[in-house]
């Protein structure tokens, strides 16, 4: 997937105009504008960095200096032992589980009523090279999408998954916006 310069800018105005909603419900609006940012789609990544680099650049022409973002990606902070926990055979790594057992744990915990499960493929993990090739070659690519399987999805492996989250991330939120 591409995205133009606009689609980028788009990123980068969504950061600052709901940073700036969110600073301006303080009480005195001295405050600095903290905004996090939580990718939870890897192809997004570098998007997301740029929006932010455009965001701040855009504030600091304007004279505000006080914003600080927090950018991450969810799935690293999954601890070794909520992997050893959701993956007792073993983890094939966050590469393959776009749509497989942690997603779907997620969902089965957060939506459970959104989960098809009878629709959860069974198709092989994808087997990749340690390079790209372009034009993409789809064929090392499940026609479903998913790249492990997710039949060991479970309600109880997404609530493990949430917690280690919320913990994790609230820690780290804490500490970088001293709050």
């Amino acid at each position: 997937m591409s995205r133009d310069i606009g689609e980028i800018e788009a990123i980068a105005r969504a950061l600052l105009d709901g940073g700036a909603d969110v600073n301006q419900a303080g009480a005195d609006n001295t405050s600095p504008l903290l905004i996090a940012v939580v990718n939870g789609h890897y192809e997004n990544h570098m998007f997301t960095i740029e929006g932010i680099d455009l965001a701040m650049t855009d504030q600091r022409m304007l004279g505000v200096n006080d914003l600080k973002i927090l950018r991450l990606e969810y799935w690293d902070f999954t601890s070794q032992e909520t992997i050893a926990k959701i993956f007792p055979e073993g983890f094939p790594g966050f590469a393959l589980e776009h749509a497989a057992v942690i997603e779907t744990s997620l969902m089965l915990h957060a939506f459970p009523d959104l989960v098809r499960r009878d629709r959860i493929p069974d198709d092989p993990p994808a087997n990749f090279p340690p390079y790209d090739v372009y034009p993409t070659r789809r064929e090392w690519v499940p026609p479903s999408g998913v790249l492990s399987p997710a039949h060991g999805a479970s309600a109880d492996k997404g609530k493990a998954l949430m917690d280690n989250f919320v913990r994790d991330i609230a820690a780290a939120l804490r500490s970088e916006f001293a709050i």
